[in-house]
This record gives C-alpha cells, structure tokens and sequence, in this order.
C-alpha cells in the first residue's frame, strides 16, 4: 500500500480547524473526521504512535537496537502506513477516496508527521491572535488549562496570545525546515468568502470545489463531546462573522499594550493591523 499526499491541517487552537475540517468533510471526494490525539499525543490518556515510534526506535529492547538492517525510516514507514490504514478506512467508510486529518497540537509535532508522511500536504488556516485569545480565555472555566510547548498553561488572554504566537512560529520554522508544501488561508476569509477561500485549498489539493460545501449543517459529521470545537460548529448552522474582531470590544486595551513585540511581529506577519 502507498501513502499518497495525505492532507494535515496546522493551526493553534481557536483558530477555526474545526471549521475547516467540517467544511473540507462535505466534499464528496473528503473524510476529515475528529481530532487524532491517539497519533502524536498533545492530551489526553490515549497511546500514541508517537510513544510506540519513540520507545520502537530508542529502547534497547526495540527492534532497532536488535534487529540488524531495521532502521529508524522502516520504523516511521510502518507507522505511517498504519495510520493511513486507519484514516483510509474510516474514508472508505464514509464513501470517500481520501483522508485529511486535524489536531491543532500536531503544531508541535510536525517533525514527527513529517517522519511518517514525507509525501504529506498542510493547509494552514490562522486567526487574528487577539480573538483566538479572546475566544481561549472566554472557555477558561471549562477548560482549566491550555497545552504548550513546556507544559499547560493557566488560561489568561496574554498566554493565550503568546501560544498562537509561539506556534505560529513553529508552523513557518517548520515549513522552512522541512521544505514543507503548504497553503496558508485565513479563518476571516473562511467566514467571509468560503467558496473563493475554499477553492484554492481544494486546488492545491488536487481537488475541485463543490456547490455546497459551505452548507455544513447540511451534512453529517462526527462530532465527540470531547473535542472544543465541535461545539462551537454545532451551536452554530450557518457560518458567521459575529466572532471576528472580537478583541476590540473583549481584549482590555491595557493589556494590549503591555504585549511582547513577539506577538506584534507575528500579527504583522500574517496582515493583522495592530
């Protein structure tokens, strides 16, 4: 079996990947189901792949240690087809041909996807980081905390912010690195103008929009109660741009201007008036 541009989602959490998951598992050709902590890990209680490649690859009692002619790269490759295995048949059952796959904390862990998926494609969709603060912050009761590089953070604005920048980071260091195919949208974009957003993506894909796509509601997807977003999409039938600039009213203009030129930098970077 080969691994053929399979498609991975990048983006820092609140910045609209569920949206764009959900948009992206109507067309008819696409099954982008919910989020896979189960294959690098980031939350949760589940055994990864990424645990099962460190300790196959690291152990003394692994076969790489022990099995002469096994390398690292055999590893990662049997890994990787075991994933798509999964992935392609949870499509298949969908009656699609392929799979697109979304958890915003595989930001920190491109290297490892790229390990196992040397052939992959990314959609990277960002957010003005003042509303995806805005809209982490505004979860923090039923949250408690959020996930970063070190460890999880107490939820405030600031931290909140100061993820999506440091992601933000990791994403275009990553692209860089690895040489990484990857198209940038823009979650403003996605609520405006769907359709000239969506086709693109879908062409940088090798895929073709289809009438329709932005009426998710009209679909079924798999939606668990565990996972943030998905209640966010199902509180929701029709897309809206009630959440954009939300900072202007949310974000206490103090604390905006005691923020770290990081944060200006990457705002800036990706076309966020300050």
């Amino acid at each position: 079996m080969s691994i053929v541009n399979p498609v991975f989602i990048l983006g820092v959490p609140r910045s609209g990947t569920t949206l764009l998951r959900t948009l992206l598992d109507c067309h008819p050709n696409i099954a982008c189901g919910p989020e896979a902590p189960w294959l690098a890990g980031g939350y949760g209680k589940v055994v990864s792949f990424k645990a099962m490649h460190d300790s196959l690859v690291s152990d003394h009692h692994g076969p790489v240690a022990n099995f002469s002619g096994v390398g690292r790269r055999d590893v990662a490759e049997a890994l990787g087809l075991a994933v798509s295995e999964i992935l392609t048949r949870y499509a298949a059952s969908k009656g699609k041909a392929r799979w697109v796959e979304k958890t915003p904390s595989h930001a920190m862990d491109i290297d490892f996807l790229h390990a196992l998926f040397p052939d992959a494609l990314y959609l990277h969709i960002v957010r003005d980081g003042r509303d995806v603060a805005c809209s982490t912050y505004n979860g923090r009761a039923k949250w408690g905390r959020i996930v970063d590089l070190n460890g999880p953070l107490a939820i405030t604005r600031e931290n909140a912010l100061l993820r999506w920048a440091r992601w933000e980071g990791l994403i275009m260091e990553s692209r860089g690195r690895f040489g990484l195919p990857m198209h940038t949208l823009r979650y403003e974009d996605l609520v405006i103008r769907p359709e000239a957003t969506l086709r693109p993506a879908l062409e940088f894909m090798g895929e073709t929009y289809v009438d329709g796509m932005a009426d998710y509601a009209a679909s079924e997807h798999d939606f668990p109660g565990w996972e943030a977003g998905s209640a966010d999409v199902l509180g929701k039938a029709r897309l809206m741009g009630s959440s954009l600039e939300r900072w202007r009213t949310e974000y206490p203009v103090e604390e905006l201007q005691t923020l770290p030129t990081l944060v200006w930098e990457t705002l800036k970077r990706h076309g966020y008036e300050a």
